[in-house]
C-alpha cells in the first residue's frame, strides 16, 4: 500500500458490520456494499458507489468531497447480494476525525468520568463536541461556527460546553437509583441525583457568565451596549451621574 501524499484531504465514511450482515454469496450472505450520499440527512440518498463486501470492509474515501464539508453530508451503507438478489437494510455511517476533533475528544475524555468515557466510542464523545458548538451559537447573538471555523480562543468555552452536555446527558438514569427507605425508625437515605444538580448549578452559573462575555465579541458594532445622548454643548459640563454611565461601560467592554 502506497504512502499517501496527503492527509485528512477527502471524506472518509466509516460503519460497523451490523449484526446478522456476514460477507459472501450463500443464503444469508452479501457480497457488495453500497454507499448511498445526500445533502440533507432526513432523504434523497443517491447511490454513489457499488464494491465488493468479504465480510471485512468498514470504510470507504469519497474523493469527490472535501473533509471540511463533513457537516453538510450525509452517507448510508447498504450490503447487497449479486448472485439471489438480496438487499439490507440501509445502516448509518459516521465520518473520520478531523485533527482537531480527534485533539478535543481526546481532551473531553480526560476530563469527563472514566466511568462514562470507557463506554463511548470517540465518535459518541464528538457529538458532546458537536453539541457544545452549536449550544455556543445559538447564546446571542448569535453565530454560525462548526469544527473547521470555530475560532481557537473560544475552545476552553466550547469543551466546558460539551462537557455540561455530557455529563447532562449521562446523568439522567441517576435520579432512578436513588432510593429513600424508612423502617420503624431506621432510615436510609441515598441522593445523588441532588448532589450532582447542585453542582451542575454552579458549573452552568460560570459557564453562563464566561460565555456572556464572549459572545459580546459577537455583537453589531462590536462589543458596545448602546449609545447614550449627551445632554451639553460645547463648552458645557458632563454630570457626574453621566461619568458614572462611561465608567460602567468601560469596566464592561474591557
Amino acid at each position: 500500500m502506497a504512502v499517501p501524499n496527503k492527509l485528512f484531504q477527502n471524506l472518509e465514511v466509516r460503519w460497523s458490520i451490523p449484526a446478522g450482515v456476514a460477507g459472501g454469496t450463500g443464503p444469508n450472505q452479501y457480497d457488495t456494499f453500497n454507499i448511498y450520499r445526500s445533502d440533507t440527512e432526513a432523504q434523497n440518498y443517491t447511490l454513489l458507489a457499488s464494491l465488493p463486501f468479504t465480510g471485512v470492509e468498514t470504510s470507504w474515501v469519497d474523493t469527490g468531497k472535501n473533509i471540511t464539508t463533513k457537516g453538510v453530508i450525509f452517507y448510508m451503507v447498504v450490503f447487497s447480494n449479486s448472485v439471489n438478489g438480496a438487499v439490507s437494510a440501509s445502516y448509518l455511517t459516521y465520518k473520520t476525525l478531523s485533527p482537531r476533533e480527534q485533539r478535543l475528544v481526546l481532551q473531553l475524555r480526560d476530563a469527563l468520568s472514566r466511568f462514562i468515557t470507557n463506554r463511548l466510542a470517540d465518535e459518541e464523545i464528538r457529538q458532546y463536541l458537536d453539541q457544545g458548538i452549536q449550544a455556543f451559537n445559538v447564546y446571542s447573538p448569535t453565530t454560525g461556527f462548526d469544527i473547521f471555523t470555530l475560532p481557537q480562543r473560544e475552545e476552553p468555552l466550547v469543551i466546558l460546553s460539551a462537557l455540561i452536555m455530557g455529563v447532562m446527558q449521562n446523568m439522567l438514569g441517576i435520579g432512578f437509583t436513588d432510593i429513600s427507605y424508612s423502617d420503624q425508625g431506621f432510615q436510609l437515605t441515598a441522593s445523588r441525583m441532588d448532589k450532582m444538580s447542585t453542582t451542575l448549578d454552579k458549573i452552568l452559573k460560570s459557564y453562563n457568565d464566561l460565555l456572556a462575555i464572549a459572545k459580546m465579541d459577537y455583537a453589531e458594532g462590536g462589543d458596545s451596549v448602546g449609545t447614550i445622548m449627551l445632554p451639553i454643548g460645547i463648552g458645557g459640563n458632563i454630570s457626574r451621574g453621566i461619568m458614572n454611565v462611561f465608567d460602567l461601560l468601560s469596566a464592561v467592554g474591557r
